[in-house]
């Protein structure tokens, strides 16, 4: 094919985005960022032909936001070209950065911090090794390799390992899927109206 630009997600350490950047030096090719969340909203505006603007609730795993930071829990309000961020999640930190993507657990310190609940009298840690707990809490205190985040995903990834679901994954999405599975089996007669 000889594309005429080429659109990459906006996230520089994306393998896709690295790939965007070298096609368009080599090939001499015009080249457009999108900002990861944007282009959810205007998917769904273009498979139902809106062009008009709209309010996006975007709901993601994490994606590079414009503020630098991780996004994924966002209320944008635009059309195909433009967009802003109205709402979000609450900031949170990832402990361990990447690390908090394989362990939700860590997420859920994260959150029990924020919550301001004691880390050493509460069901949750009690069965947690004290120096991991010491260094999750060191690095979420600190903000030492801890980027913010409104995804989500982390807070389901906290949920599912605060209700013993799941402390460790090997896929993205697996901590939440889990609980969808859970939820799916459970009567209706024991959830909120």
């Amino acid at each position: 094919i000889h594309p005429r630009c080429i659109v990459h997600d906006l996230h520089p350490d994306y393998a896709a985005t690295r790939s965007a950047l070298e096609r368009a030096a080599r090939d001499d090719i015009p080249l457009f960022a999108v900002q990861h969340h944007h282009a959810h909203m205007a998917a769904c505006m273009a498979e139902h032909g809106l062009r008009d603007p709209v309010i996006g609730v975007i709901f993601d795993g994490l994606g590079h936001g414009d503020d630098g930071t991780l996004w994924g829990g966002e209320f944008l309000v635009g059309d195909l070209a433009t967009v802003r961020r109205a709402a979000h999640l609450a900031p949170l930190g990832m402990p361990g950065g990447a690390a908090a993507l394989r362990e939700p657990r860590r997420m859920a310190i994260a959150w029990l911090l924020a919550a301001g609940v004691d880390l050493h009298d509460n069901p949750f840690s009690r069965d947690l090794p004290r120096p991991f707990l010491a260094l999750i809490q060191q690095l979420a205190t600190r903000k030492i390799n801890t980027p913010t985040t409104t995804s989500i995903g982390r807070l389901f990834d906290a949920v599912a390992a605060l209700t013993g679901v799941c402390n460790h994954t090997s896929f993205e999405g697996q901590a939440a899927m889990r609980l969808e599975s859970l939820a799916a089996q459970s009567s209706d007669e024991l959830g909120y109206p």
